[in-house]
């Protein structure tokens, strides 16, 4: 295994144009650090590495093992390590099947509910006396007269 020289100057990499550096797994698989990875980060926190699953993803001795290693730091074929720079202090990874993604408020498209959506709640039932609705009220099951031909 190669050595890396510690570079003691990480915690200065933290911010990179005005935004927090965030690492995360580019494909299918799985976030992994590789062995030579996790002793770096040992060497330069002076701790044990805290785990795949339990790190802090923008945690700065992380950022640097990723950014010094490069393709090193991906544990074999399912991890591919990459980091995102957000603007704002919140973040949150997404995942499916290992691919991940990094998404902030910032990137989120939120439905805006206006109260006029809700305007029919104000007139009286739009559904006769006779309906359905009206007699078994919205939600419920099905009247036993239409199960038989539910499916």
């Amino acid at each position: 295994m190669k050595k890396i020289a510690a570079d003691k100057n990480y915690r200065t990499l933290k911010r990179a144009s005005g935004g927090i550096k965030v690492v995360y797994n580019d494909t299918y698989g799985g976030f992994s650090l590789s062995p030579q990875g996790k002793a770096l980060y040992e060497q330069l926190s002076g701790n044990k590495f805290p785990g795949d699953y339990t790190v802090s993803r923008h945690d700065p001795v992380l950022v640097h093992v990723v950014e010094t290693l490069g393709e090193s730091a991906n544990d074999g074929s399912i991890a591919d390590l990459k980091i995102a720079i957000i603007s704002g202090n919140q973040y949150r990874i997404t995942e499916y099947d290992g691919l991940e993604g990094v998404q902030t408020p910032d990137s989120i498209e939120f439905i805006t509910v206006d109260e006029q959506d809700f305007s029919f709640l104000d007139h009286e039932s739009k559904y006769p006396e006779d309906s359905f609705f009206a007699q078994e009220g919205m939600g419920k099951r099905m009247p036993k007269k239409h199960k038989k031909n539910r499916f």
